[in-house]
């Protein structure tokens, strides 16, 4: 009966701490929450209780879906899952800190499928001119997540582009924030 109070109490303070973390399901054995900064940033997970808790950790567990996709997801319970092993007490708490702190300062967010497609993009056109054994600069993308800014740079032959694309912190939908468009390009 203590586990199941002090799971209880560390949920409760938790709550308290987190009131923008919503908890529709909560038992002694698991409990199922959402956080959002916006409705393009929403993240559900399911915490699992094992017996043993807290000496055996919390499992955290991120639900796939459309805003979420699976490098994210991985991504995600890799690091939250590292945080409630190294929590000796009040996993909940330290898993939403991370969680609410990743979702509100990483403005890549909704954006993270396009961004990793791009990335990929910009990898791959670097090692076709590699094959090409060619003495050509190579492209380059540079992310600042806190920022939402995605720095380009894209060589081909004598041809080249710099660029910077600042990410509405309300993508896709957009704000004042970048002149009402859902992302701005500079040249």
């Amino acid at each position: 009966m203590s586990h199941h109070k002090s799971i209880q109490e560390e949920v409760a303070e938790a709550k308290s701490m987190f009131p923008a973390v919503n908890v529709p399901t909560s038992t002694p054995s698991f409990l199922i929450a959402t956080y959002q900064r916006t409705p393009y940033t929403k993240i559900k997970m399911t915490l699992t209780f094992p017996d043993g808790y807290p000496t055996h950790p919390l499992i955290v567990n991120i639900d796939q879906d459309a805003i979420v996709p699976p490098g994210l997801k991985k991504k995600l319970e890799k690091e939250l899952n590292t945080v409630a092993m190294e929590q000796p007490t009040q996993q909940v708490r330290a898993v939403w800190e991370r969680l609410v702190s990743f979702v509100d300062t990483n403005l890549f967010v909704p954006c993270w499928k396009e961004l990793r497609q791009c990335v990929e993009m910009v990898q791959k056109s670097d090692s076709t001119a590699a094959t090409k054994k060619s003495k050509q600069k190579q492209s380059t993308i540079t992310l600042y997540d806190s920022k939402g800014k995605i720095k380009l740079s894209l060589h081909n032959e004598a041809y080249y582009i710099n660029c910077n694309i600042t990410i509405d912190p309300a993508y896709p939908d957009f704000s004042a924030a970048t002149g009402g468009k859902s992302c701005l390009l500079e040249l």
